[in-house]
């Protein structure tokens, strides 16, 4: 989905898909918002952007721009979200650029007042991992005993298709159709509960 070394981000993803919700997408914003200011840096850098920019300013970009593609973007179409959310930062600083600047007021976007420190705070860990369980608690009621142990294990573990394939004793692809079933009957299972 995003990386093969994040299980988190895979599995905020994955919950993110079943149900498209605020809390949901907040949470990835959470997840993603220091490596998104990050990305803005270095995209300012690549492309010789002269524009200066205070931390609020990163902050609040890079919060938006966050928001703006997360409903847009499709884990299952083999490109990772930071390569994604790149392109999407240079294309904002560019807009930047062509502003003129007595035109542009300060605005703090809302996540960032809601959140001013980069880094997820406890509250936002906890809510994540909240939502995260009731995520767990949907998929063990729709799903059996093997059914739910490859779930679990590959988007909330993080373990690989070919790694659960080789325990099971079983050709990856199984593992791959058997990971999509479960999916679709987790989240056919949310829409009715």
């Amino acid at each position: 989905m995003s990386t093969p070394t994040d299980p988190l981000a895979d599995f905020l993803w994955a919950v993110y898909t079943l149900q498209r919700t605020d809390a949901r997408r907040n949470a990835l914003i959470v997840h993603y918002l220091p490596r998104a200011i990050g990305l803005l840096s270095l995209a300012a850098q690549r492309h010789t952007l002269d524009i200066r920019l205070t931390r609020e300013d990163r902050i609040s970009i890079a919060g938006g721009v966050l928001l703006d593609i997360i409903p847009h973007y499709d884990p299952f179409r083999g490109r990772s979200f930071v390569s994604y959310a790149y392109g999407q930062m240079v294309y904002a600083l560019r807009e930047l650029r062509r502003t003129p600047r007595r035109k542009v007021r300060p605005v703090m976007h809302p996540l960032s007042r809601s959140c001013p420190d980069p880094e997820p705070g406890p509250a936002e860990l906890a809510e994540a991992a909240d939502e995260a369980e009731h995520m767990l608690d949907i998929a063990r009621n729709a799903l059996g005993g093997q059914d739910y142990d490859i779930f679990y294990r590959h988007y909330a573990k993080g373990e690989t298709i070919r790694a659960l394939g080789d325990d099971y004793g079983v050709p990856h692809t199984t593992i791959l159709k058997i990971c999509r079933k479960a999916m679709a009957r987790v989240r056919r299972y949310a829409k009715r509960s």
